[in-house]
């Protein structure tokens, strides 16, 4: 009979050198829980530290790319990694480009429902490129409706004076959207 994870009952593989009955992952985490907060601390900037050290980047990308290439030399490791690669391949058979394309658009809109679309790329440049937080881009965003709302009123008090009615009237309407977002974002908070 095959051992199991003592915390999550998951198979563990055959090991002569496992000392303990958890997982790796479990093991991980009970790691974990079992720090202080000092001394969480502490491996946190002893590893911020040697990522800062130059040169340091370099030589695990290179240690990586080894052993990948290591792997990969190796006939029974790069069959299993070919038909791990066929079996997520063929879960997308039967798939159209047109209905992964429709997934992909229902998975946006499940996330980024409440962001307007023109605003969405300057939402995912800010959580990829800027690093933020989720919570911290989302009022970046709104800060960034704010602004525009403030310009929009500003060229529709313009367009209004000066006659452009088609102009006042498009304006308005995006000016409607804009309060209508941002007062929807506020009764929430």
């Amino acid at each position: 009979m095959s051992a199991v994870c003592s915390d999550c009952a998951k198979p563990l593989a055959v090991n002569p050198r496992r000392k303990g009955t958890r997982c790796v992952a479990c093991a991980a985490r009970h790691r974990q829980s079992n720090l202080s907060a000092g001394e969480r601390a502490a491996i946190a900037a002893r590893c911020s530290a040697a990522w800062n050290v130059p040169g340091y980047r370099e030589r695990v990308a290179a240690s990586a790319s080894e052993g990948q290439r290591r792997r990969m030399s190796d006939p029974v490791e790069l069959a299993k990694v070919q038909a791990n690669c066929r079996r997520a391949q063929s879960m997308r058979t039967g798939q159209s480009a047109e209905s992964r394309r429709k997934i992909s658009r229902a998975t946006t809109e499940q996330y980024l429902g409440w962001c307007p679309v023109a605003y969405r790329p300057l939402y995912r440049s800010l959580v990829k490129s800027n690093k933020l937080r989720a919570a911290e881009a989302r009022e970046a965003v709104f800060e960034s409706m704010r602004v525009d709302l403030r310009r929009l009123e500003r060229e529709h008090r313009r367009a209004t004076c000066s006659g452009a009615i088609l102009a006042a009237q498009a304006l308005a309407v995006q000016i409607t959207a804009l309060r209508g977002i941002l007062e929807s974002k506020s009764g929430e908070n």
